[in-house]
């Protein structure tokens, strides 16, 4: 698990005003999705919806709903990339409305 005072840190360490940006996020341990992974994905979600100027390139694990957390943005283009085993990311193209 991330310790809440990181996860904080890291949502919020966004430049202001970025034309692009590409992430993976972090998924956790054996891709177990838990109540401090959610909220730093909304944390920093709502700090690249403040920020980002044109578009961002964000890899989500493919066990995470991410369509409601990017309800704000405009989603332009959606991938699936297996990596091994039972994980697969998706790899998806934003932009700011």
């Amino acid at each position: 698990s991330f310790p809440k005072r990181r996860s904080s840190e890291l949502a919020n360490k966004l430049q202001k005003n970025i034309n692009y940006i590409g992430t993976d996020l972090p998924y956790g341990r054996k891709s177990r999705i838990t109540n401090e992974l959610k909220t730093l994905y909304k944390e920093f979600l709502s700090n690249l919806k403040t920020n980002l100027k044109k578009r961002a390139v964000i890899m989500f694990p493919s066990t995470i709903n991410y369509k409601p957390l990017l309800k704000r943005f405009k989603i332009e283009k959606e991938f699936t990339i297996y990596l091994h085993k039972s994980l697969s990311k998706k790899i998806v193209l934003i932009s700011n409305t």
